[in-house]
């Protein structure tokens, strides 16, 4: 059996649908991968069951062209479907199958192949049972080399070849990832590409038509260490005539991965005239509110936020309190 692949990407969809029946009618047999969505046929002893099938799946193929459709009528063992928009019919008779064009009122009749041939092809489109899921690739502090693995399953008539893609391009154009035709595709943050936001599929070719799975897509988990947007700012401290318990507060905020730990500190010059830092307890907010008449409120000490997350860290610049 001879397989030919064409391009018909730039072909129309009408003038696809009659290249694709013409070359099964000169070659004899199906001649190019068909691209297609699952769909689940079955052969049947019934000629309407059969013919069904048939209309069925090319319809699914040609979904812009073959539509609508009438019921599907029998007369005397033929079996026939109209498609008054495309000015087409598909007609089965004589175990075979027929393209009607009506071109001017004057119907031409194609011959495009054996009842069999179409249930055989159709027996042999690919199904996907599993589909890729969408992945976020883990990040360095995860155990090493990060990657991620993408997992397909599709059944059908043996052999049955599978080729992962990739899209760059928001699904718009796809390419094969070379050496990639397991059932199952493992990406490693350290891959050729920059994988944040690619996009990855699996396309199974059976013995006449290829069946493409659904999209997912692969992000960065992200990898932002704490980054102070504001800083603690000097406070003058009111007096007991203004506020019977007075009181400053001062505020910080970062932005970064979560979960974002604070720390408020105080600090301190030592004996030697050197800063020490010493953390407050229970200061972990966003927001530290310092009493007027506390070991925390004179006019020597400053105060600072400590950020963190499991990144690494930030420190805002340092404020006082004045009197």
């Amino acid at each position: 059996m001879q397989t030919i692949t064409y391009n018909l990407r730039f072909i129309t969809t009408r003038a696809k649908l009659l290249t694709i029946l013409w070359l099964l009618l000169i070659h004899g047999t199906p001649v190019l991968s068909i691209e297609t969505d699952s769909h689940d046929f079955t052969q049947s002893t019934s000629d309407l069951h059969n013919a069904n099938s048939i209309f069925r799946f090319l319809e699914s193929q040609f979904s812009d062209i073959l539509y609508p459709s009438q019921i599907t009528n029998s007369t005397n063992g033929i079996y026939y479907r109209v498609y008054p928009m495309a000015n087409l019919s598909l007609c089965i008779m004589d175990n075979s199958l027929f393209l009607l064009e009506d071109t001017g009122g004057i119907g031409v009749w194609h011959n495009v192949g054996t009842v069999k041939q179409w249930l055989d092809i159709i027996a042999g489109q690919p199904v996907f049972t599993i589909h890729p899921q969408n992945q976020i690739m883990p990040d360095y502090l995860s155990i090493p080399p990060p990657a991620v693995t993408f997992r397909a399953r599709a059944t059908g008539i043996s052999p049955l070849k599978y080729q992962w893609q990739v899209s760059s391009s928001f699904g718009i154009i796809w390419e094969d990832i070379p050496d990639a035709t397991d059932k199952t595709l493992t990406v490693y943050r350290f891959s050729d590409h920059d994988v944040d936001g690619l996009l990855f599929r699996c396309r199974v070719t059976g013995t006449y038509s290829s069946v493409s799975s659904t999209s997912a897509l692969l992000r960065h988990a992200r990898q932002h260490s704490p980054s102070i947007v504001s800083h603690p700012a000097d406070q003058v401290m009111p007096d007991y005539l203004t506020s019977p318990a007075p009181y400053v507060t001062f505020r910080a905020n970062a932005e970064g991965d979560e979960p974002l730990h604070y720390q408020w500190q105080v600090g301190r010059f030592d004996a030697e005239s050197v800063l020490r830092w010493t953390n407050i307890k229970e200061a972990t907010e966003t927001s530290l509110r310092i009493y007027a008449l506390t070991d925390l409120s004179d006019s020597g000490t400053f105060f600072r936020c400590r950020v963190t997350n499991r990144h690494g860290a930030a420190i805002t610049t340092s404020a006082r309190i004045f009197y």
